[in-house]
Formats: structure tokens, sequence, C-alpha cells
């Protein structure tokens, strides 16, 4: 009996996901799972725990492969990095991505997540708060501090948006990217920075928005792109950027020529960059 219900679930991911966050009611609700690994794999050692989000896409995909987004992970090793690097994980959602950089042999002196959504947020320190390298900010990161609705997907726990406006949301803090790196100098000071964003749509303007005397200390960036009129809108400032890195993958870590990257955004697809100065 366990053996085929073990079968099912695996067979049934998604339908089973997707049954859980319906079931939402007035008086009760699924805000997180917690996981045991069987096994070492790549998200931790076994008898490790993992808290997840009950959703359609993450927890399934996760629950069935053992990792997220793992190609992140790939790119960093590629490239052979010095010790003492310190990682920016910008829209950490639950943190599996820094998760995977502490169970790898990368050499990082120190981790900054940031996350605005609040379950998210308690998920995320659930996940890393035994390794004393993280530092957790319970905010977005942007160009001015303000206060943003944040729309949340329930299909998808990794898809809260400030700029995709459906569904149920949050007020969240955003705080300054830059006033943020010169209140931080101590750490982010060297030439050694390791920044991932994917905040759903304001990526773009971020990356573009950082000053030129903290962009030159980004080594390593890894950015979603799907806010397509931004981009349009800044092409110039926007390929100026990009030809800061000497390296530009796509995600299967192969290099993706200007026109490519341009003929995604004109038919309005969503990638990621993986660069490498």
């Amino acid at each position: 009996m366990k053996k085929y219900l073990s079968k099912f679930i695996k067979n049934h991911y998604k339908t089973i996901f997707k049954s859980l966050v319906e079931s939402e009611s007035e008086y009760m609700s699924i805000n997180k799972l917690q996981v045991e690994l069987k096994k070492n794999c790549k998200l931790g050692k076994k008898k490790d725990k993992i808290y997840l989000i009950p959703d359609e896409i993450i927890t399934p995909f996760v629950l069935k492969n053992k990792h997220w987004d793992y190609e992140i992970i790939k790119f960093i090793k590629k490239h052979k990095i010095k010790t003492n690097n310190v990682f920016l994980d910008v829209g950490s959602n639950i943190g599996l991505v820094s998760k995977q950089l502490i169970e790898s042999d990368i050499k990082i002196k120190k981790i900054l997540c940031f996350e605005p959504n609040k379950n998210s947020f308690e998920c995320l320190k659930l996940n890393l708060s035994s390794n004393k390298k993280v530092n957790f900010y319970n905010f977005g990161l942007g160009l001015k501090n303000q206060n943003l609705k944040l729309y949340k997907n329930k299909m998808n726990s990794g898809d809260s948006s400030f700029i995709k406006k459906k569904g149920n949301f949050e007020i969240c803090k955003i705080k300054n990217i830059n006033s943020f790196f010169k209140d931080n100098k101590k750490i982010l000071g060297g030439k050694n920075l390791i920044y991932k964003s994917d905040t759903q749509g304001m990526d773009e303007e971020i990356f573009l928005g950082i000053k030129e005397k903290y962009f030159n200390n980004i080594n390593i960036a890894i950015i979603e792109i799907s806010n397509h009129k931004f981009i349009t809108e800044n092409k110039k400032k926007f390929y100026s950027k990009l030809q800061s890195f000497k390296i530009i993958n796509d995600k299967n870590l192969k290099n993706i020529k200007i026109d490519q990257i341009e003929k995604k955004i004109i038919n309005k697809e969503e990638f990621d960059l993986f660069l490498k100065k």
C-alpha cells in the first residue's frame, strides 16, 4: 500500500498540490510543507529538513528532481571564482538557490537574501538560518524607498510581482539598492560580487539603476528578463551594460548573441541571462 501511494504521489504531483492550494478556507490555510531528505542531494544532506510552499510549479519540481534553478550554481562553478565572494540573492523566494550554493563546494564569504513576501521570507529563514554566512532582509530592492503592492500567484510561489497586477496582494517595503550598497561598504566593497536577480519584472530596472561605482564590483550576474516594455524604452543603456561582460550565456550556459537577445525581447519571451566579466 505504501509503495502504491508513493508511486501515485510521484505521478500526480501537480494535481495534488493544486488541490492543496485551492483547499484554503476561511478557517484554514496551508502555508508551508516540511520535507526531510532521505539522501544527500543538491539541496542538502540526508535528514536535512527543507521547507516549501505548496504550489503547482516549484514544490512538485523540487520533490521530483531534488533541485531548483541549478544552472545558476553550474554557471558559478564553471568560472572557478576566487575566495571571499559575496552572493546577492535578490528575490530569494524560499532560499533554494542560496541553499544549493551553500551545499556546493563554491567558496562564499557572505550571502545576502532579499525577499519582500512575508510567507516566503519565513520559509527562507527556516531553510537558511542555521548558516551564519547568511543575512536576511525582508524587503525588496529598487531605485527608491517606497511601499508597493506585491501581487501573489497562488499556483506559483515564485511568481509574486510588483509589476504583474493579478490576484491578492500584500504591501511590502522596497529600499534603494544604491543606498544599500553605500550603507554596507564593508560587505560589498570588493570586486567579488555575484549578483542574482529574480523579481518578476523589476530586474531590468534595478540592473540598469545600479550606479557605476557599485556595478563595477559585480563579477558575475544572473538576471531574469521579463519586462520587455522597460528594455525597449531603455534599449541603448541595457545593451551598453551587457557589453561590460565578456561572457553572455543563456539558461543552457551556451553563448547568446545580442541579436538573439533582441529577438527574444521582440517576441516577448521570458528568459535568463548569465553574465561574467
